[in-house]
């Protein structure tokens, strides 16, 4: 709920919709209704009214347009206007898809689950931790499943966090180094 107006948020598979405050009716605010992204998207929303979404890219591969397109964070002003702040190639650590690509190393398969987090000690700074699309292997080369970084809305840039995931000496498949099970555990 946005704490400002009172509009409902809610994400869904491929769309971010709206309930308006004393309204009946949802209305789309991002994505694309019957897309080809399955994943769900999440939302949060500032005290100021300033709404953050993440959306996935489609689960299923080879990419396509409308996955390049949605996938990332965005960030929706107290006017209404919704900003990509992360992919589509910004920041370069995030994953980046090219429409058709997916699949095995050494091409990047979509983005799958992100989750975000506002600081409530300082709102300026948003984070997002997402699966990257690695299956780590211990008995192959073991690799952090996740990417993790955080956003400063006064600059308006982001800076990698993902040397500081946890990582235990040794290696245990599904657990270190960290693993996501393709997003399940974020």
């Amino acid at each position: 709920v946005n704490p400002v107006n009172g509009d409902l948020y809610a994400g869904t598979l491929n769309t971010v919709m709206r309930l308006p405050f004393g309204t009946s009716s949802w209305v789309l605010e991002l994505g694309a209704i019957a897309g080809t992204t399955t994943g769900v998207v999440d939302v949060k929303i500032g005290t100021d009214g300033v709404v953050y979404a993440a959306f996935p890219g489609n689960g299923a591969r080879p990419t396509t347009a409308t996955s390049v397109a949605n996938e990332g964070v965005w960030r929706r002003n107290t006017l209404g206007s919704w900003t990509r702040i992360a992919g589509g190639g910004t920041p370069a650590w995030f994953n980046v898809n090219t429409i058709g690509i997916g699949g095995t190393s050494p091409f990047r398969v979509p983005l799958e689950r992100i989750v975000l987090a506002i600081d409530p000690n300082d709102e300026k700074n948003v984070y997002a931790l997402y699966s990257n699309g690695v299956s780590s292997d211990c008995a192959g080369t073991p690799a952090p499943e996740a990417e993790f970084g955080k956003y400063d809305t006064t600059t308006g840039t982001w800076i990698d966090l993902s040397a500081g995931l946890p990582d235990e000496m040794g290696c245990s498949n599904g657990n270190d180094p960290f693993a996501t099970q393709t997003g399940y555990d974020l």
